[in-house]
Parts: structure tokens; sequence; C-alpha cells
């Protein structure tokens, strides 16, 4: 056997030699790291019986006009959207139960008065795992503007890609859904996966929503909106952690008869509760 090392020098190289073995150890147990290159899964999930809370605030500002008259003005909308898993459907989708409740909409600083909409709106839902929603049979169809508007173009819930994509990979999904008040909605997403840090994805999105189809009489005539921003995902729960998101608003109809028009800006934010 040779001699054993002693002094200062061997000191020290067996406290670095502990510690690489510490880090070696820490790493072992730390989160998995996704390499560029990656390949990663990003889909919608939950178990049977989560419930999930997510606060959600709008606002819009800029030029309404009622029967030809413009004004200026600044809505702002805040609430909840709460969220039940009923059923794991064989092909990973799940069947929801979606409660969104809406506080009195405040106008230019004023809380607009009771019964000018209505303060929620429950739902039963089917969600694929890449986000394409399609509503129960037998539900209701949502008659309440303010609250279509809330659920529809806040983007908060984005669709996701049918394949793994990996950290810079862009992709674009088009659907084409039924809304409130005898509409046919359809909306482009394109996205793009910035980063994975952990068990969250950050994802960039941008894109449109416009009016496909409306039956006579309907509400709307004319409906263009785009927007873009970002949202932070769960990839292990399967849901959105954070949204925000930004653009603009075009709209004309009538309220009854007479003629609305609407040009404006819009910032939406979605943020899941503790």
């Amino acid at each position: 056997m040779g001699a054993r090392e002693s002094g200062p020098g061997a000191a020290r190289r067996a406290m670095l030699g502990a510690t690489l073995g510490v880090a070696i150890i820490l790493a072992g147990c730390s989160t998995k790291t996704v390499r560029p290159n990656e390949l990663t899964r990003i889909a919608y999930g939950g178990a049977v019986g989560e419930r999930r809370v997510w606060s959600v605030e709008q606002t819009l500002r800029g030029e309404i006009s009622f029967g030809g008259l413009p004004e200026l003005v600044v809505v702002k909308l805040k609430g909840t959207v709460t969220e039940t898993v009923v059923e794991a459907l064989p092909d990973g989708g799940r069947r929801l139960r979606q409660v969104w409740t809406v506080s009195p909409p405040e106008v230019n600083g004023m809380p607009m008065g009771g019964g000018v909409s209505a303060t929620s709106i429950e739902a039963g839902l089917l969600r694929a795992p890449s986000g394409e929603v399609a509503p129960l049979e037998g539900q209701a169809a949502e008659t309440d503007l303010l609250l279509w508007a809330a659920r529809t173009f806040g983007g908060f819930f984005p669709l996701l890609p049918r394949e793994r994509v990996a950290v810079g990979e862009r992709w674009t999904r088009v659907e084409t859904a039924p809304a409130a008040g005898g509409l046919e909605v359809q909306r482009t997403v394109n996205a793009r996966l910035e980063s994975i840090g952990g068990t969250e994805a950050l994802i960039s999105t941008d894109g449109s929503i416009s009016l496909a189809r409306a039956d006579p009489g309907a509400p709307i005539e004319e409906f263009r909106l785009e927007c873009g921003g970002e949202v932070r995902f769960d990839l292990a729960g399967g849901a959105v952690l954070a949204s925000t998101q930004d653009g603009t608003l075009r709209l004309k109809g009538r309220a009854g008869r007479t003629p609305v028009s609407a040009r404006a800006r819009f910032a939406s934010k979605m943020t899941l509760r503790p």
C-alpha cells in the first residue's frame, strides 16, 4: 500500500471531493433540466375531482358608439374562473365543469348598475389535451355578451401542440367553434415554446379571433380581435399557471335596434390561485 497523503493539500482535496459528492447527489434529486433539443409534451390534464381557481382581470380602452354617438370609455372586468375535472376520458381529454364569475363591470371608474349583466355562467365542457373545447350536449347557449367576451377573447387557455415540441419550436393551430347569440368564431393561435424550467413551460402566443358565421338577427355583425402575450404552463399538472395578453378589438353589431360599434385596445390577465 502506498503512503497516505497528509497535510493542508490533502485536506483541501478531501473537502473538494466531499463537495463534489454532495453536488452529484443533489443534482440527482433536483428537477430535470430539459435540453434545448429535447422534445416535450405540453397538454391539458388534471386528476378527477381536482379543482382550480384563477383570478381574472380585463381592461378595454377605446371608442364605443351607441346609435352613432361615439364615446371614449375605459371598461374594467374582474372575476374568477373555477374549474373542476369531472372525468378523465380514454383519449386523454377531460370533462370539466367551469364557473365564470364576474363582478359588475366598471365603466370610466363607475360600477354599472344591477341587472346590466349576469354575474356568473356555469358550463359543462369537453377539453382535448391540446385545448380544443366543445360544450356538452344540452348546454344552454350563453346569451350574456359581456361574459361571452370575458371567456372567449381573453386568450387564457391557448391551443397547444398535438405533438411533442422542443424549446424554440413554433406551432399554429386553428379552431372554429360556436359562441353566444348564434355566432360562430374562428380562433387562430401562433405559439412558440420559449423555455422550460423544472416542470414549468413559458409559451409566447399571438393570434386572432374573428367572426366566421352569424345567424340572421345575431347581435354581432363584424368582430375581429388580434392579441399576443405569454402563458406560463404547468407541465406536470396540465394547467395554465398564468396568462397575460393584450391586443386590439373591432366590433360592429346591434343592441336591440340600436347600432353599436367599438374600436379598443384591451389587456387581460389570469393567475392561478394557490
